[in-house]
């Protein structure tokens, strides 16, 4: 499993920099700018459980940090519906 580590030359990775100045918490619609998807592939992801993500009543909430570290781990992993 890879890890995101191409490192600027202030000694931030490329992922920290997606991130900088980004608030703690993200909505979906910021999550789907960050990481150019749909909002729709955003809420599929969070509701599958491949994106951690905090429910209230309709609204949905991204811990930044917990979403970056789950990018660093997940780098190039392959899904589980593969063989």
């Amino acid at each position: 499993m890879g890890e995101i580590s191409v490192w600027g030359s202030a000694g931030m990775s490329e992922l920290d920099k997606m991130f900088e100045n980004k608030p703690e918490l993200l909505t979906v619609p910021e999550v789907a700018e960050i990481l150019r998807m749909t909002k729709q592939a955003v809420y599929n992801w969070l509701r599958e459980g491949e994106l951690p993500g905090y429910k209230i009543s309709k609204t949905w909430f991204i811990s930044r940090d917990e979403l970056k570290e789950t990018l660093r781990k997940g780098a190039n992993k392959a899904s589980r519906q593969d063989p």
